[in-house]
């Protein structure tokens, strides 16, 4: 349990040092895609040195569940491509939907929420993962190469501080 709360607190402390970096890559975002797209990582995100990470190895089942839809695990897709994430809660719980972070794993640790959340409100989807725990992105923008995400969320009220994590692989062909 405390292990989980420690990376829990690097990886918030990791998602607040990346603040100027993410304006800087929402810049380059909204130069490069087309209308409607969602573009999830900059050429120069993509272009970092990469760090491998592994998410909780035990999710145990009072921990919120973080299921990638699409791509599938390993998965080689095309850009655009469809991202959907389902978000579960056990045991009465509710996902805290402010906690969500999802961080692209090279050596400055890119921290995407920022930009995707932007996505959900631009798109008034914001009130539907909201309600449903869901994300669905039908065209999302990534450049060619493997790529690794770490998606968390907690959960609020009386089961707040439990964190679920999940690490997602997936290639982008050329």
């Amino acid at each position: 349990m405390k292990l989980k709360l420690f990376c829990g607190t690097m990886l918030l402390l990791f998602c607040w040092s990346s603040n100027a970096q993410t304006k800087a890559a929402q810049d380059e975002c909204s130069v490069k895609t087309n209308k409607g797209d969602f573009c999830l990582l900059t050429q120069k995100e993509a272009a970092d040195t990469k760090q491998e990470f592994e998410g909780n190895r035990d999710p145990g089942d009072r921990l919120p569940q973080i299921i990638v839809e699409y791509p599938r695990v390993n998965d080689k897709v095309q850009s655009p491509f469809r991202l959907r994430i389902r978000f579960k809660a056990v045991g009465g719980a509710q996902i805290d939907h402010g906690s969500l972070s999802v961080l692209y794993f090279t050596a400055d640790r890119a921290d995407l929420t920022p930009r995707l959340v932007d996505h959900l409100d631009a798109i008034n989807k914001q009130s539907v993962f909201l309600r449903e725990n869901v994300i669905d992105i039908p065209k999302v923008r990534a450049p060619a190469g493997e790529h690794q995400l770490l998606i968390s969320v907690t959960y609020k009220g009386e089961h707040s501080g439990l964190l679920g994590d999940a690490v997602h692989s997936f290639t982008v062909g050329k």
